[in-house]
């Protein structure tokens, strides 16, 4: 696969207005003669044809771009197996390994809407500083992008309310599966094409339950929360996508396994997004870890609950159904 590439383009929409129109009141306005008014001079006619040249090709870059980009993610999709492939047993050993130990019957719910897959071997980029001899012959430091190697993925979908796909968010792995892959960033999204956006949207797994579905950060903390309880949780990668997120048609009521942090970030996006929510009629249970916070840690997730405390950490299946008020 070819490294990525980097385009900047920046650009300013500009009006270019002609004479003044009459406005529309049924009297006439008297015109001023043709020949009071200004020319426009070589030099303006000359500048504004050079601007509209560089509008047009930034446009064509940015379509080009935006081309580039879907074409890339869909190479990567079409590339991927189904998570119950024997091929992707890296994925679900990464997944086991984090507590997240499915049966069959779970496993083939999350493919309900075909959104998580696993990838044998994709490149890892990254930019690292290098010195290269300048035309004097003295050292500089550059930066360069550079391809540190392939590794197994786990590949997670985002799709927008039709089910179509937008963009791709990768776990990077180690070569025998297991563990998250030790390089810089092992999660990375690819880049969204400029036609698409992913405000509102998040990883489909399995469908609600009643009209019931959970919401959560991450991937792990998302499965852990489907772990414990049997109700569907869809990842939105990041606590911007959570506060944003749009559950699809029928669902009433979300179940959010917030992210406690010490910056307050999860709780608040957890508290934006249940104030949207229950303004358009949507019941929304907000659900914190209550164990604290270890002293050097940023916080403490569902999964690290899962991990640490086992499904005792979870609430109760009764407790459950008291706060969303049904069964599911």
């Amino acid at each position: 696969m070819d490294a990525p590439a980097v385009i900047t383009a920046c650009g300013a929409e500009v009006s270019w207005g002609g004479a003044p129109q009459a406005p529309e009141t049924g009297r006439i306005d008297v015109q001023q003669p043709a020949a009071q008014q200004k020319p426009v001079s070589t030099a303006r006619k000359a500048a504004h044809a050079k601007l509209l040249d560089i509008q047009t090709r930034l446009k064509e870059r940015s379509e080009q771009s935006s081309q580039a980009k879907s074409e890339k993610i869909e190479k990567v999709w079409r590339e991927s197996v189904s998570i119950l492939s024997p091929a992707a047993k890296p994925a679900r050993d990464y997944l086991a390994n984090r507590g997240i130990r499915l049966g069959s019957a779970r496993y083939h719910a999350l493919t309900d809407n075909d959104a998580l897959r696993f990838h044998p071997a994709l490149p890892y980029y990254d930019v690292v500083v290098v010195e290269e001899p300048d035309s004097q012959g003295n050292l500089k430091k550059v930066e360069k992008v550079v391809n540190l190697g392939e590794f197994p993925v786990l590949i997670c979908a985002i799709k927008d309310q039709k089910g179509e796909l937008i963009t791709l968010h990768r776990t990077y792995l180690t070569k025998k599966g297991g563990k998250k892959a030790r390089v810089e960033c092992p999660r990375k999204m690819l880049p969204v094409p400029d036609s698409k956006t992913i405000t509102g949207e998040a990883i489909p797994l399995a469908n609600p339950v009643n009209g019931v579905l959970g919401v959560a950060e991450g991937l792990e903390t998302a499965l852990s929360g489907y772990r414990a309880t049997g109700i569907p949780t869809w990842p939105t990668v990041n606590a911007n996508m959570l506060e944003n997120f749009n559950p699809p048609k029928g669902v009433h009521t979300l179940l959010v396994w917030a992210d406690k942090d010490k910056s307050m970030t999860g709780e608040l996006s957890a508290s934006i997004l249940k104030e949207r929510m229950e303004k358009k009629g949507v019941k929304v249970v907000v659900l914190l870890p209550s164990q604290p916070i270890a002293k050097r840690a940023k916080g403490i997730d569902w999964n690290d609950v899962l991990l640490e405390h086992g499904l005792s950490g979870f609430p109760l299946k009764r407790r459950l159904i008291q706060l969303i008020g049904q069964d599911f």
